[in-house]
């Protein structure tokens, strides 16, 4: 691909600030959401899943702790860890989630506003791609 003039490639975020604002917003919106979850109690599926599944309640870190827990890798590991950090402290549990939700969140920014500035739709959505991923 030729660039003229030394100009940006298509799709592509230019300034850090312009990154870090939008990370910046959807951090402070989340937090918005999630942040009366930190102090609330154990709801729905979080007592069979958490409170009362002893394959997560780590006491020791090792392997066979870890291999019991991995039964649903990804979410056990993680239940796994909170547990062993803190217990069945609910914060530490929240924390991740929003995490997970954040992140989630600034990809899904990423795939929209790169999305909106292929080639092939970047004149009919290029001009409004920030604003357009941003929401």
């Amino acid at each position: 691909m030729r660039l003229k003039d030394n100009a940006p490639p298509t799709g592509c975020i230019t300034s850090p600030r312009v990154a870090i604002f939008a990370i910046c917003i959807l951090t402070i919106a989340l937090f918005s959401v999630y942040s009366n979850s930190f102090d609330s109690s154990w709801h729905l599926d979080d007592k069979p899943n958490i409170t009362d599944n002893p394959r997560i309640h780590l006491s020791v870190m090792g392997w066979e702790g870890i291999k019991e827990a991995l039964y649903r890798p990804v979410v056990s590991l993680s239940f796994a860890l909170n547990y062993y950090l803190g217990g069945l402290d609910v914060t530490g549990y929240h924390l991740v989630n929003m995490i997970v939700h954040l992140l989630a969140a600034i990809f899904l920014f990423l795939f929209i506003y790169g999305t909106l500035n292929l080639p092939s739709v970047s004149d009919r959505y290029g001009s409004g791609s920030y604003l357009i991923a941003l929401l």
